[in-house]
């Protein structure tokens, strides 16, 4: 069985969407569901990681320059039509289910690619327009889920929602069944924001460690290619003892793991810390994070800054000092992130494979 991947990334789209349909490439391929990815080529974009991990990508053409995601995405959207007619050229004649994660995508465009696809599974966090899809997915954690796509999905649909759902990795579901509660002692720090960090908050992350004046900590820093501050990080960080820098990570898990703290973003990456019990002091980097953010520090298992602002190297530091002074903090942080992720794992897995496995039997098209 074959499953087509609509997904973009760019300097100003970051590369959120693309990671988790990786995620999701991955495991189905383990359960012989092979996927091809379907792409705009984009300033700053990641198909060529998609293909350097194993997987067919199909570009589509680019669209005109813009100076900011909300721009970016607004050239999408307007493209939304041009866009249903590439893509269903780079599918071709051939026959399989489509997953999309897409904003600037909606019921328009998969009305217009039903009729040639098994069916569309959705990945969503905003609910902020309609789709016409057989599975709708979204792992972000909110008290009235599935309130949030009344109206938006037909009543057929399956609407696999919240942590539960969280599209985490083999090596996090394996790493998640060993965690157990941080003691709360600050030893090694891992700063994570994003693929593209368009701001440059790792440097301002960076500038906060600095600030504290603690020699003896350790200090993991992730600053893939597709950033491009990657250089000036770089040397920023040359500077500073006990830094070591990353770039795409393989085993994430392993690195969250060693760490005691995190500075992340709040995407799917703020799950994977989570399952982890790794305390977070978290960013808001773009839209769809703002609510999870608040939402995930109101249970206890993350400390929100919100977006970030000409003061954010003061309140990350800030977070920093906290977190160094109170332990018994930390450790709590610790503890309600685990308890946050409790059930999750497989879940999403087995709900896309029983649909696409199950080809529709029930006639709900």
């Amino acid at each position: 069985m074959r499953a087509f991947v609509r997904a973009d990334s760019s300097r100003y789209l970051g590369t959120g969407h693309v990671m988790r349909c990786l995620t999701v490439a991955q495991a189905l391929r383990r359960r012989g569901i092979e996927a091809t990815f379907i792409a705009r080529r984009l300033p700053g974009d990641i198909t060529a990681l998609i293909e350097e991990r194993g997987w067919l990508v199909r570009r589509l053409p680019g669209i005109g320059p813009a100076a900011s995601a909300s721009g970016q995405l607004a050239r999408l959207r307007a493209a939304l039509t041009e866009d249903a007619v590439l893509t269903l050229a780079a599918i071709g004649e051939e026959q399989g289910w489509l997953i999309v994660d897409h904003y600037a995508l909606d019921a328009r465009w998969e009305a217009a690619l039903r009729p040639r696809v098994r069916g569309i599974v959705a990945i969503d966090d905003l609910a902020d327009r309609p789709h016409v899809c057989e599975g709708l997915l979204d792992q972000g954690l909110h008290a009235d889920a599935a309130a949030r796509y009344r109206g938006l999905v037909a009543p057929h649909t399956r609407l696999w929602l919240g942590p539960a759902y969280a599209l985490l990795r083999e090596e996090f579901m394996l790493a998640a069944r060993a965690a157990v509660p941080r003691d709360g002692a600050i030893r090694r720090l891992l700063i994570t924001l994003g693929g593209s960090d368009p701001r440059n908050l790792t440097a301002a992350a960076l500038a906060a460690v600095a600030a504290l004046a603690a020699p003896d900590l350790a200090i993991d820093v992730v600053v893939p290619p597709s950033n491009p501050h990657r250089e000036s990080v770089a040397r920023r960080a040359a500077e500073m003892p006990n830094v070591t820098l990353h770039g795409y990570v393989e085993h994430m898990a392993d690195l969250m793991g060693a760490a005691d703290l995190a500075i992340g973003a709040g995407g799917t990456t703020a799950w994977e810390r989570c399952a982890l019990g790794l305390p977070s002091i978290m960013l808001v980097l773009a839209e769809n994070q703002a609510e999870v953010a608040r939402n995930v520090a109101a249970a206890g298992a993350a400390w929100n800054l919100g977006e970030p602002d000409e003061s954010v190297r003061e309140r990350l530091y800030g977070a920093l000092v906290q977190a160094l002074r109170e332990p018994g903090q930390v450790c709590r942080m610790s503890r309600a992130a685990l308890a946050l992720m409790r059930g999750a794992g497989a879940r999403w897995l087995d709900a896309i494979c029983t649909l696409m496995e199950g080809e529709l039997v029930d006639g709900t098209r």
